[in-house]
């Protein structure tokens, strides 16, 4: 921590900063702590970290604090001089909804640029990494990192390596959600869609609080052992899991609200040509206390992870797996642990040392999480109950197919030459020309024809990988009946078996030749029609589910304060003196004008209000500009977006760019054509009032 620096200096160096303290008297760093605790308060209750950023009367410690800070640091006092008041509304924005590490989990800087005239998230969140991210570490008591860490290391740190989610707020963007929407969420890395499941989709989550499932008396295990949940709840940690299915009434309930595209029995997931896996094709229930869980990974080959926070509230920590082998090593060497033994958790202070890029989000009941699984992530919680399961959408099969081979592992959870198998066999002749190619490609390249000689027989349990070198097994194999019962040896594909050196082999297929020969002719005659085999079918192929549809409405009058941004009020008066010299310069920088942001913000919710309940043809964005009074009246039917935020508001715009999908385009976009024309027309019919007619 720093030492402080004597009042005389900070006056010399700052005397654009201490005119603004003529109003009372100054405080020097000798009576700082009286200041920060005054009389009134007992010293069992000193005054919290967020009464001292959110307290009007505390703008003054707060600059003495942040220049003893500084230490009269070149390359901080600049900002500091010129702008003392934005940093102390940063700050307090920053600290009402819960500090850095908050803003970054729900990705709260897309929601603060109105209080600081339009601002861009990332030049807010720039600003604040550089002059009070480590002022905030310092400071505030509940930090994370001690006196050594300070010391040592949070001068050093590179704040942006930690990567804020995308959080998609429907009541900022739009006012109906379409399956394509749903489908451009499956190609972004990661995306929150805050109080979808409950407000958006109506589930109701009582069902499934830690109270009803006490009641439900589920079967649960924990280190082998069957407890009953209220059992559990008696330990000081624990993480527990039951499929979804184990309870009927559970299971419909988010069923059949649940959108179809994001259903795990879609007709476009292709997950249900694979066996029922809960968790993976099917949906899984996690209750977790005190505890973690790591989901993703090369497991599940860039799957889509699906996750609703049911219970609770969640701490997601991803890790690229680009990133996964060189963090391996260095855990192992320094702390002599796996990553994925269970053992090992990801921590903020950890990551951020080692200058390791990781994501940080923070879910809340009914929130729902999509993230694609080449992103491991570790889920934690004190006490909360997560629904998981995984997708494969149509739309992504060249994606998945073309890295499959590079990025599974040994413990891989699919199977996709058996899937290729099953999808071909189901819908032949009728497939899409891009997936039959796709898929034949797979399958072909997955046969071994490697000739055997010995007596083969038909699978009585289904193998799907080599338990040796996690080759798929789609055809041939083996298995060795002595290393089966000593070492759990189950399965052998052609190349690990001519190495083991045992000899009491079993020969399987898991189907014969003939089968085989036919298949391949169906494939090279996709247009011809063609009888089913029953013999390569390893699954049952259930119907799908119906949920409640392609899309879903959203209710115009539903504000959750999670999506809207309430900054506490500051007194401007206080803020800025009259006989400032840098009062006309400083108005046209950030300084805050509060209530004049809460007049535009009544006025904005009356106008979506209106806009929603007469909307334009097709669902589009509704945008407000205040920024300038009454301008285009003649177009009272369109809402126009601010400049400023044209670019950074929505956050499938990046999605966009990459596809041609018309329909997605006129959801997330204005006609920019058609807008710069009405511009030009209102212009010139201000400027010559004869033209208005034409």
């Amino acid at each position: 921590m720093k030492t402080a620096s004597e009042a005389s200096a900070s006056s010399t160096a700052f005397p654009a900063i201490f005119s603004k303290m003529q109003s009372s008297s100054f405080f020097s760093s000798a009576n700082l702590l009286k200041t920060l605790n005054p009389e009134s308060q007992s010293e069992t209750q000193p005054i919290t970290y967020d009464e001292i950023l959110s307290s009007i009367k505390l703008f003054k410690p707060f600059l003495i604090e942040y220049y003893k800070f500084i230490d009269l640091d070149p390359a901080l006092t600049a900002t500091a001089l010129q702008e003392p008041d934005y940093l102390l509304s940063l700050l307090n924005c920053v600290s009402h909804k819960g500090g850095w590490t908050t803003m970054i989990g729900r990705n709260y800087w897309s929601c603060i640029p109105k209080h600081f005239n339009s601002l861009q998230p990332w030049k807010l969140r720039q600003d604040y990494d550089k002059f009070l991210f480590t002022f905030e570490k310092t400071w505030n008591p509940l930090s994370k990192y001690d006196n050594e860490t300070i010391e040592n290391f949070l001068q050093e740190i590179d704040s942006s390596i930690v990567k804020s989610c995308e959080f998609y707020r429907p009541s900022m963007l739009v006012n109906e959600m379409t399956a394509a929407v749903v489908q451009s969420f499956f190609e972004a890395d990661s995306i929150v869609i805050p109080g979808m499941a409950n407000h958006i989709l109506k589930i109701n989550l009582e069902g499934f609080s830690i109270e009803s499932l006490k009641e439900l008396n589920l079967p649960l295990q924990y280190n082998d052992i069957n407890f009953s949940l209220d059992k559990l709840l008696g330990l000081e940690d624990f993480y527990t899991e039951f499929p979804l299915s184990l309870n009927q009434a559970l299971y419909n309930e988010i069923s059949e609200h649940l959108l179809c595209p994001m259903h795990w029995n879609s007709v476009d997931n292709l997950l249900r040509y694979t066996p029922d896996i809960p968790g993976l094709s099917s949906p899984l229930v996690l209750l977790l206390k005190n505890s973690f869980f790591c989901i993703g990974g090369q497991s599940y080959t860039s799957l889509n992870g699906l996750y609703i926070t049911l219970y609770g509230h969640c701490e997601w920590v991803g890790i690229p797996q680009s990133a996964m082998n060189a963090l391996t090593k260095k855990v192992h060497k320094e702390q002599g642990v796996d990553l994925f033994d269970g053992s090992w958790k990801p921590d903020e202070k950890y990551l951020l040392i080692n200058g390791i890029e990781f994501f940080y989000v923070l879910t809340k009941p009914g929130d729902i999480f999509i993230a694609k699984s080449d992103t491991v992530y570790w889920v934690s919680s004190d006490l909360s109950v997560v629904c998981q399961w995984f997708v494969y959408p149509k739309s992504r099969i060249n994606q998945v197919s073309s890295v499959y081979n590079n990025t599974k592992d040994k413990k891989h959870k699919i199977n996709l030459p058996l899937l290729a198998v099953e999808y071909l066999n189901t819908h032949l002749p009728d497939v899409d020309a891009d997936i039959f190619s796709i898929f034949k490609r797979i399958f072909v390249e997955s046969i071994d024809d490697d000739c055997w000689k010995g007596n083969f027989i038909i699978e009585t349990e289904d193998k799907r990988s080599c338990c040796l070198c996690g080759q798929d097994l789609v055809w041939r194999y083996s298995r060795c009946n002595k290393c089966r019962v000593q070492q759990d040896m189950d399965s052998l594909c052609l190349k690990c078996v001519k190495s083991h050196k045992c000899s009491d082999f079993e020969y399987l297929e898991k189907f014969s030749p003939v089968e085989l020969d036919k298949f391949y002719m169906r494939l090279d005659k996709p247009n011809e029609k063609s009888e089913f085999q029953p013999a390569l079918c390893k699954i049952l192929v259930k119907e799908p589910q119906v949920g409640c549809g392609n899309s879903v409405m959203f209710d115009p009058d539903y504000n959750q304060s999670d999506y809207e941004f309430f900054m506490p009020k500051i007194d401007c008066e206080n803020l800025m003196t009259s006989n400032n010299k840098g009062e006309d310069n400083m108005k046209s920088l950030s300084s805050l004008d509060i209530d004049a942001c809460y007049k535009r913000k009544g006025l904005k919710k009356q106008k979506i209000r209106e806009a929603m309940q007469n909307p334009l043809s097709g669902p589009r964005f509704n945008y407000i500009e205040e920024e300038k009074k009454q301008t285009q009246k003649e177009d009272m039917g369109r809402i126009e977006l601010p400049m400023t935020r044209r670019n950074r508001t929505n956050p499938l715009s990046s999605l966009v760019k990459s596809k041609n999908d018309t329909s997605l385009s006129s959801l997330i976009r204005v006609d920019r054509k058609k807008e710069l024309q009405l511009k030009k027309n209102t212009k010139i019919a201000k400027n010559d009032p004869s033209q208005k007619s034409s």
